[in-house]
């Protein structure tokens, strides 16, 4: 079964490939996506490891937030950065005529940062999910979503 970590080690070896070696302006666009994507799987799977339903339509969008309503600062910021990483990757995938978003110095940052989110989830293992998971559900019922 493949994972974000998969998704995240792909794109470390494609934005590090020169342009004369197989890189290129599609291989780093597709480094900046995978980058978003694995660590987009790795926040959901934490979502729903401490208890809270992801659910399918805007998954995306609810990810993030539900990082950024947690109440931890670490939570926070991933949730932060997965925004602009994602913002990133749209604009690989989308803006094919402005250079810049095709960079290697682009990819290399975006799976940088994507190590980084990594780093903010994984500090986790010293927390206490209980408070966040409180904080999240109360977000989640004034913004009208179940957790069912």
């Amino acid at each position: 079964m493949i994972t974000g970590n998969d998704f995240i080690q792909l794109s470390n070896r494609w934005s590090m490939l020169p342009d004369d070696g197989g890189g290129g302006e599609a291989v780093w666009r597709t480094s900046i996506c995978r980058a978003y994507y694995g660590a987009f799987h790795l926040a959901r799977q934490l979502l729903t490891a401490i208890g809270i339903k992801v659910p399918k339509h805007n998954a995306h969008d609810f990810v993030r937030m539900a990082l950024q309503q947690s109440g931890d600062g670490d939570l926070v910021k991933a949730g932060s950065m997965l925004a602009d990483l994602r913002d990133a990757r749209t604009d690989a995938d989308y803006e094919l005529m402005v250079d810049a978003h095709g960079k290697q110095k682009l990819a290399q940052e975006c799976h940088h940062n994507a190590k980084i989110i990594i780093a903010l989830l994984d500090s986790g293992g010293r927390r206490d999910w209980n408070p966040m998971r409180a904080t999240i559900i109360a977000w989640m019922v004034l913004k009208g979503h179940r957790n069912t």
